[in-house]
């Protein structure tokens, strides 16, 4: 590509782009729409609250009350005036529809605009994580009124650095020149490459210029293509909180057969335990993530499985990326005879339309982006992925979820969740898996200069390289 004479690209985008931002449930896909939309607050790299479009806020001592003061100014990429009433009738779509987010927004009750710039929140109970919740990228406001249009060329109204504008060789995000983050050095101008199958895409030769988080299973297929060839590309490790693990499936046939249950999972993490050493991958030790509150220092010590006396048949829901990581055939082979057992596969993913209600999966595999720096941000997530409500899946465990979520005291808060992550590996409803790696994928005429501020990547944040080589 010649330097300077045209658009970059970015990517891989979810091929679901565009869609409405209650509907978006892929990490790839809040990335690229929080370029163009924007949240109340938003979080640094270290989980601190930052102002996002409310300059300032207050929480009443109960937690039941939070009232959020908008910056002067502020305009959508049509002109128009940003107001409380756009904060209303965004965060409202988000609890009238099924958002990703909903299940964080729950508790809240009403919102009362006060002024064209103050908006406040009432809440069933206190929520300390609703704060940072709100920094979400897909829970950025919108124009009161609008509508998503999917054929528009323009399907986004927004405050941020960028617009999605489609044009005859697909969508470009243009530089939003009414915003307040808009900055002299930004690229501007970008086209997304959008991708169903990036593998595939990689082997035709298709790769973009900035890949903002490129996944392990990502990096396995570039890097050889490149291997002892001379290439213009340079990767960097990136802050994340992406890791896997495994849950017993509400909805499937053995889901009340504790023995079963028993029996099934010992057999999995074992597989699991195998495969992570084999790929030389940083162990999970529960489902809050490392450098999160609760997140357990230590992986739980778990008895050796017994061999079992009949051949144990055990259903395993997996993604299509996570297939060939998991179950590596020797692996398989190992593990089914040592324990008796027989795996079974049902590809599928839990980011799309899920048959998994009709496969009725044991045991159910994914991956996936976890919120915003608080161990709450990581479990409501399983609402959307289970398909069942965290507070029957949880059972005997839901009183000290409860209290977790409900402490404000961030010590204490710590504690319950860590107590919570042991007790859900020893009752065998979940497995912890594996941190996933994630990279920084750039050309040589591009420059990252990450944000302090924001934890989630920003295409404003790169630069042309004046001299065409990449200043590391």
């Amino acid at each position: 590509m010649a330097e300077n004479t045209s658009p970059p690209t970015f990517g891989f985008v979810p091929s679901t782009f565009p869609r409405d931002p209650v509907e978006i449930n892929i990490f790839q896909e809040h990335m690229a729409i929080g370029q163009i939309i924007e949240p109340l607050v938003t979080t640094d790299r270290e989980g601190n609250i930052t102002p996002g479009l409310a300059e300032k806020w207050w929480i009443a001592t109960d937690g039941k009350k939070m009232i959020f003061t908008l910056q002067k100014g502020l305009v959508f990429s049509n002109g128009s005036p940003l107001t409380a009433e756009d904060v209303k009738f965004s965060i409202e779509r988000h609890l009238k529809h099924k958002s990703q987010s909903r299940p964080y927004l729950q508790c809240i009750e009403s919102i009362k605009v006060t002024s064209p710039l103050e908006v406040e929140f009432y809440l069933s109970e206190s929520q300390p994580a609703i704060i940072k919740a709100l920094s979400r990228d897909h829970l950025g406001i919108l124009p009161k009124g609008w509508l998503f249009n999917k054929d528009s060329k323009e399907p986004f109204i927004g405050t941020g650095a960028y617009r999605a504008v489609k044009q005859i060789d697909g969508w470009h995000f243009l530089a939003n020149q009414r915003s307040r983050n808009k900055n002299d050095g930004m690229v501007i101008d970008w086209r997304a490459l959008l991708s169903s199958d990036f593998a595939e895409d990689v082997k035709k030769g298709i790769l973009p210029d900035y890949i903002p988080y490129s996944s392990n299973a990502l990096m396995d297929v570039i890097e050889p293509q490149f291997l002892n060839k001379p290439n213009d590309l340079t990767k960097s490790n990136a802050a994340h909180f992406t890791q896997a693990s495994a849950w017993w499936y509400p909805h499937g046939k053995n889901y009340k057969n504790t023995d079963m249950r028993t029996k099934a999972m010992c057999a999995f993490r074992s597989l699991l335990e195998m495969r992570r050493s084999a790929l030389g991958l940083e162990i999970s030790t529960g489902v809050i993530p490392k450098g999160v509150a609760g997140y357990l220092s230590a992986p739980i010590a778990h008895p050796a499985c017994l061999r079992n006396s009949q051949k144990l048949e055990i259903k395993i829901a997996v993604p299509p990326k996570d297939v060939g990581l998991v179950f590596e055939k020797e692996s398989v082979d190992k593990i089914e005879k040592e324990q008796n057992v027989a795996f079974s596969i049902v590809v599928d993913s839990p980011v799309k339309d899920s048959t998994l209600r009709t496969d009725k999966p044991d045991i159910l595999f994914a991956s996936w982006a976890g919120g915003f720096n608080d161990p709450e941000g990581f479990l409501p997530i399983l609402t959307n992925i289970l398909d069942f409500d965290l507070i029957p899946y949880f059972g005997d465990l839901a009183p000290l979820y409860l209290k977790a979520r409900k402490e404000a005291n961030w010590s204490m808060r710590s504690e319950y969740y860590q107590e919570l992550n042991k007790a859900l590996q020893i009752s065998h409803q979940m497995i912890p898996a594996w941190k996933d790696k994630v990279f920084t994928l750039v050309r040589k005429n591009l420059i990252v200069q990450p944000s302090l501020i924001r934890y989630s990547p920003v295409l404003s944040d790169v630069r042309w390289s004046v001299t065409g080589r990449l200043v590391k």
